[in-house]
């Protein structure tokens, strides 16, 4: 190829493999990406750019800094001004937009609105994401969501080999936290005013830490969709005992910080065992038992038979001998 191909791309777009090479595109018509996967002027015109208001012939890039810029078009002279700002400036962001946007589709369809991506959401509040802030959502994405310690991103190997800009533990740990409240603020302002639970337990056998995970659940307003978003993950304290008053106490701190009490639940949604039986009674609400569980208990008590262990043995035998 030539020196100054950028990259390789494979697209499959309608069951054709498409090969193409970003090479001077705004220079090249044969190298057009938007001819070769034939997407409409109409099309692109709608990822990258909105009219401006009261003027037909004006718009502003959705790549570019809010308001930094407009950009003349006649419609009737078609759109190369345009074409060549976004592969002027904007082609090292523009490229992976296309490629998700050929690979994304509703119904058979191309829908680059429908994805849920970073982009989308930086078009949707009217903001440009800054490269500051595209970063730290990617150190937060990644030590999240891979269950890492914070103090991951102090690490030389990691800093060696990641593609990512350094940041500090202590400056990660800053934005952590600030993540959580506005968090927090979005679900407090979905909560409707009552609200079922669904909820569970779990103790570390190290730590012997009872975790207890506090879902809500309710039906949102705005499109008629069950909703469950997490309230609480955390350790119970160093609470003694797991009794159904510790479980409504950790219920009210829980609560709390979303300002709302036991009295907006509904309903509770649990495991079918004595202490959720007890603490549905105390707060007086109904607990709609486990379905899973019930079918748990009802196999474990149908195995647990004499009738059943030489069968279960004879099995567990088998099993160990193919292993």
């Amino acid at each position: 190829g030539k020196n100054n191909t950028l990259n390789l791309i494979v697209t499959f777009s309608t069951d054709v493999l498409i090969l193409f090479s970003l090479t001077d595109m705004s220079t090249e018509k044969e190298k057009d990406i938007f001819q070769m996967n034939s997407i409409e002027p109409k099309e692109w015109l709608n990822i990258f750019f909105k009219p401006v208001q009261g003027n037909t012939d004006a718009y502003i890039c959705n790549c570019c800094p809010v308001g930094s810029r407009q950009l003349k078009q006649k419609r009737s002279a078609g759109y190369s001004n345009l074409k060549n700002h976004l592969f002027g400036v904007h082609k090292e962001e523009m490229i992976p937009m296309v490629e998700i946007y050929l690979r994304t589709g509703k119904n058979g369809k191309r829908n680059f609105s429908d994805m849920n991506t970073l982009d989308n959401y930086s078009r949707s509040i009217g903001r440009r994401l800054t490269p500051k802030a595209r970063n730290i959502h990617s150190w937060l994405d990644w030590i999240i969501f891979k269950d890492l310690p914070l103090l991951y991103c102090d690490c030389p190997l990691v800093r060696k080999y990641s593609s990512l800009e350094t940041i500090s533990s202590k400056t990660l740990q800053k934005y952590f936290l600030r993540t959580g409240v506005l968090v927090n603020l979005k679900i407090k302002a979905m909560l409707p005013p009552n609200f079922g639970i669904i909820f569970d337990g779990w103790t570390s056998n190290h730590t012997k830490e009872h975790y207890v995970a506090i879902y809500a659940t309710f039906v949102s307003v705005d499109n008629g969709k069950v909703c469950t978003p997490l309230l609480a993950c955390s350790p119970m304290g160093m609470i003694a005992d797991y009794t159904a008053i510790a479980h409504e106490d950790y219920f009210q701190q829980m609560l709390r910080m979303y300002d709302r009490q036991v009295n907006d639940i509904e309903f509770l949604v649990g495991d079918n065992c004595a202490v959720n039986k007890h603490l549905a009674d105390i707060i007086n609400k109904p607990l709609v038992g486990c379905a899973i569980h019930r079918l748990n208990l009802a196999a474990e008590s149908m195995y647990s038979g004499d009738l059943m262990n030489p069968l279960i043995s004879k099995v567990d035998k088998l099993v160990s001998n193919l292993s």
